[in-house]
């Protein structure tokens, strides 16, 4: 083992490595800093000892659109190795951009956590295999010439027997040199059919895209594996065809106007960042940005024989390029933005400090606003309570405490409230509070809590929504309890009143109805048709008050729980073709559609269901104007039956269609004051509906007319 007193550093290591004959640097970093870079190397760069310590773009700018720093960057990410023959490189040497060819290699030197440490790049310029080819193409002509020479010389001797003897010996030097050029030429030509192997085996080998194509109708000669991944084709599908019968596409297209230029004139020609469609065998596009050059290949003569065609796909490098273009205006842009917002940020500043007097009054009115509502809610005998959510910590005033029978101190959670409230009310409660913190929906529910003294049972109204704080990072559900068990008493009164005025008016009414009917009866068969219209209008109202007065025993029934649902299956097609017919018989002042109704199987209380159609009907013939049109329809709709009546009357108002379906509520206006009613005629209807676990609702617009609607299961 080494003894690491006598280990070289990595200085001393960089130090030997410049002396090195072969082109040789070291990079550092994923930008690729120059690290080391001995003479040979800073020579074929045509550069000195300064560009040390630059990244290699810097140093050489004239890389760039090449690929050599791609690469290099590509080794130090995977610590692959990565060697080139015979690769073109454009360096700029004495100010001029030249064409040199190299073997070279990078390689990742790891460190001792196994990651790339730096790369050691070594090179050999190859320029010289390429000049050889052109002094085999010298040597050919020079060749031909001496054969023209010495058939020129053997018609001499023909011609002059005497000079022939006369110039044996010279002949005789001439043959020696013959032989010796003819030695030559064997030689040149297994040097030529080398040079052709190694130019084969680099245009195989070569990364960049090489193909030759030769004679006027460019035949694909040969094609590396490069061009032909560019292409999308195999070397069979390619090889000594016409390249317009490979890609038609080209027609049309300059590459051909290229191609036939280089093959008259004999000059290269060369374009970058060229951007080119290619059909796929598969009938896709593939478009990719490329950098080509046509260069000529020429016979001894001189004359254009071949077209070497050179293509590197430049795609990724464009599309870096273009992305880094648009950052650069998304930079602009925000720096814009900035200097736009710290204008607004100095003016805000002036702002804040403005409003900074107003903020210290505000919080002082706050501090007197939260005063004055202690005092309310203690002068209104109100529970408190505050939830956090997270947490589930719940904190409650002494009010909240009495009314749910909890101790004066300790801490209340809320399934302890929960447990307090009467147990034919626990899952309500529980359901109606989840919901709520759930859906961010606001709660008002009324239930009973036994007093643990008194045993008297206590009507509570709590009401409560969820708050957020100003980071929206924490929910509270915050609420009052309201002690209601007075006016709930004083409801029931009212009901019991109501029942038992209502009761006391049905049997007057009922002896009037008849003694009113026995009087039209009398009128008609005396034909006294002024007596006989007059009674009929009493009928018609008899029966309106009759209407009214079931409708409040309904509601002190349904309020009571003495309300009977009688459910069966029925089709609800026969109980809106009932309701039809008693409307076609009543109702002459409208024009009602009923839009016809397929069989509909419900279990429901059919007539209960009979009178909220009857209802809605009745109330779009009241609330809309006479000759008007309304239409009654019945479908199907996710396992409900929908029922809907719509009118082209005055239409609601959006505040007043939340309140509709309370009880006693009804629409005010100075349109309304000609229009009879006590609401609670849609208050039955939605508690009914809600008795058989469907929804009732209503859209409109005030001045167009409205449409109710209910919906109940199928069975």
């Amino acid at each position: 083992m080494i003894d690491p007193e006598k280990r070289l550093s990595h200085e001393a290591l960089f130090n030997i490595l410049t002396l090195s004959k072969d082109a040789t640097g070291i990079y550092t970093g994923e930008e690729l800093y120059i690290q080391s870079a001995n003479n040979a190397l800073l020579r074929i760069w045509g550069k000195d000892s300064s560009v040390i310590g630059m990244t290699i773009e810097e140093a050489i700018p004239e890389l760039e659109g090449q690929p050599f720093i791609d690469m290099l960057k590509n080794v130090w990410r995977t610590g692959e190795t990565l060697t080139g023959k015979d690769v073109e490189a454009r360096l700029e040497v004495d100010g001029e951009l030249q064409t040199f060819y190299f073997d070279f290699e990078y390689r990742a030197i790891p460190g001792e956590d196994g990651k790339t440490y730096c790369i050691l790049h070594t090179t050999t310029e190859v320029s010289e295999r390429i000049r050889a080819n052109k002094i085999i193409e010298e040597n050919e002509r020079s060749e031909r010439a001496l054969n023209e020479e010495l058939s020129a010389a053997n018609e001499e001797l023909y011609s002059s027997n005497e000079e022939l003897a006369a110039m044996n010996e010279e002949i005789s030097s001439v043959n020696d040199e013959l032989r010796i050029a003819y030695d030559h030429t064997r030689q040149l030509n297994k040097d030529l059919q080398a040079s052709e192997h190694r130019f084969k085996t680099m245009v195989q080998t070569t990364p960049i895209g090489m193909a030759v194509f030769n004679g006027p109708h460019f035949i694909i000669q040969t094609a590396n594996q490069t061009v032909l991944d560019i292409w999308g084709r195999t070397l069979d599908q390619v090889v000594d065809r016409r390249l317009l019968d490979v890609f038609p596409e080209l027609q049309g297209q300059p590459f051909p106007g290229y191609l036939q230029s280089v093959m008259e004139t004999g000059k290269a020609i060369g374009f970058p960042e060229i951007p080119v469609d290619v059909n796929q065998p598969d009938g896709t596009i593939n478009s990719i940005y490329v950098d080509f050059s046509y260069d000529p290949i020429t016979d001894i003569d001189g004359n254009v024989t071949s077209i070497l065609v050179s293509v590197s796909d430049i795609t990724p490098a464009v599309d870096a390029r273009n992305k880094i273009q648009e950052q650069k205006e998304e930079l602009e842009a925000v720096n814009e933005e900035l200097l736009a917002s710290n204008e607004e940020v100095r003016l805000g500043n002036e702002e804040l400090q403005e409003n900074r007097d107003q903020l210290l009054v505000a919080i002082e009115d706050l501090r007197k606003s939260e005063d004055n509502l202690r005092l309310t809610v203690e002068a209104a005998n109100l529970g408190i309570f505050n939830l956090e959510i997270a947490t589930n910590q719940l904190i409650v005033n002494s009010r909240f405490r009495e009314l749910y029978n909890l101790p004066a101190t300790g801490e209340v959670d809320t399934s302890q409230v929960i447990s307090n409230i009467d147990p034919e009310f626990h899952d309500y409660a529980q359901s109606a509070l989840q919901d709520a913190i759930e859906n961010d929906l606001p709660c008002d529910m009324q239930y009973t809590v036994t007093d643990t003294l008194t045993k008297q049972k206590r009507w509570l109204r709590s009401v409560g929504r969820v708050f957020y704080n100003a980071d929206r990072d924490s929910r509270w559900f915050y609420g009052v309890i309201q002690d209601i068990t007075e006016q709930k008493k004083d409801e029931q009164r009212k009901n019991d009143f109501i029942g038992m005025v209502s009761h006391e008016l049905k049997t007057p009414l009922t002896s009037l109805n008849a003694y009113l009917q026995m009087l039209e009866m009398r009128a008609r068969d005396k034909g006294d048709e002024k007596t006989l219209t007059a009674l009929v209008k009493s009928v018609k109202q008899i029966k309106k008050m009759t209407n009214m007065i079931n409708g409040f025993l309904n509601v002190s029934r349904l309020e009571s729980g003495k309300i009977h649902m009688d459910k069966q299956e029925f089709d609800i097609a026969d109980l809106i073709f009932e309701a039809e017919d008693e409307t076609i018989a009543t109702v002459s002042s409208h024009n009602i559609i009923f839009a016809p109704v397929e069989k509909t199987i419900v279990y429901a209380d059919k007539d209960k269901i009979g009178q909220v159609i009857n209802n809605f009907i009745s109330n779009a013939v009241k609330y809309s104007p006479p000759l008007s049109t309304i239409n009654v329809a019945c479908i199907t709709e996710n396992g409900f039956a929908v029922v809907s009546v719509k009118d082209q009357g005055m239409g609601i108002a959006k505040a007043d269609q939340e309140k509709l379906f309370e009880r006693y509520y009804r629409v005010e206006g100075t349109h309304m004051t000609t229009i009879s009613g006590f609401g609670i005629g849609l208050y039955l209807c939605a508690e009914i509906i809600h008795r058989h676990d469907g929804k009732i609702w209503v859209d409109s617009d005030q001045g167009e007319g409205a449409t109710f609607y209910f919906s109940i299961p199928l069975k």
